[in-house]
């Protein structure tokens, strides 16, 4: 929460008029809004591109939460619903966390850890779970 309130101090989005749009239009690339409020004071700004260093990395930390929330949901369920899944679950979130898709990987910690004793899931699932741990715990030092 802390680096989303830096990076809109450092916007100055709230006092700012600033236009984030880039003066080309990227339409292909779908448009993103963001809105803050705070003490009745509101902005809503919407763009497809920008040039603005700030916000690319404001929404690129809103894109990693979202991936973020969208892989432990997906993993929740497929333990619950599907558990021979899990080990191809435990692929793609591997893959987000090496592409550092994540915006906070030692959220997904205590989750990999009740995999890693689940005997529920398949021992491949419960061995990769305990590989992503040590790989989050790695990069965190």
């Amino acid at each position: 929460m802390s680096r989303i309130q830096t990076l809109f101090d450092m916007l100055n989005f709230l006092n700012s008029n600033e236009e984030y749009q880039h003066k080309k239009d990227f339409s292909h690339l779908g448009t993103m809004t963001i809105s803050r409020s705070h003490n009745g004071v509101e902005r809503n700004v919407k763009f497809n591109y920008t040039s603005n260093e700030y916000l690319n990395r404001l929404t690129e930390l809103f894109r990693n939460i979202a991936t973020q929330e969208t892989r432990i949901f997906e993993l929740e369920t497929v333990r619950s619903t599907d558990p021979i899944s899990t080990p191809a679950q435990l692929r793609l979130l591997e893959s987000e966390l090496r592409s550092r898709n994540f915006a906070d990987p030692q959220k997904i910690i205590p989750l990999l850890q009740e995999l890693r004793l689940d005997e529920g899931v398949p021992l491949i699932a419960r061995n990769h779970a305990d590989r992503l741990i040590k790989m989050i715990n790695k990069e965190k030092k």
